[in-house]
């Protein structure tokens, strides 16, 4: 009989055949020099637990509200005041999810060694790019516009 395997909730976070349990994708490809030991990467998994559960119902509240911008802009009577309001309620949100990538980066880049952090940090790496691109939501994705959401930004 097999016994289950007992797991923390970071190591069901995300389960790949490829890793297993170990959520080990920060070693994937690295020169050995810049190898992260194993409580490192326990570490940037928890923080990108952490981070994952504070952004992901932002970007759905992001996309809900983009959606109800978009319907209420079509309808045949909308009004500039609760468009701006819509337009605040965009910022608002917005500006929480760059608070939160902010610190984020700032946490999780104090993990890595000095030599790491020179290595990871550099543009040919760019591991907070694909770290946060996984999102489905980043910086090119801002638009203050009166109209957001209705010109095919995304979430829409």
């Amino acid at each position: 009989m097999k016994r289950k395997k007992e797991t923390t909730f970071v190591e069901e976070y995300m389960y790949d055949d490829y890793n297993g349990f170990g959520m080990n994708w920060w070693n994937t490809n690295l020169p050995s020099q810049y190898k992260l030991a194993a409580n490192q990467v326990v570490e940037l998994n928890e923080y990108r637990v952490d981070f994952d559960l504070k952004i992901f119902p932002l970007l759905e509240e992001l996309r809900t509200l983009q959606i109800e911008i978009k319907r209420y802009i079509n309808s045949n009577n909308a009004e500039f005041a609760k468009i701006k309001l819509y337009h605040n309620k965009v910022k608002d949100i917005q500006n929480k999810i760059i608070d939160i990538s902010l610190n984020a980066r700032e946490e999780m880049s104090s993990v890595f060694t000095e030599n790491q952090q020179e290595y990871f940090n550099s543009s040919r790496v760019g591991w907070w790019n694909d770290f946060y691109n996984r999102c489905g939501w980043n910086n090119k994705d801002m638009k203050y516009s009166a109209d957001y959401g209705y010109n095919g930004i995304s979430g829409n």
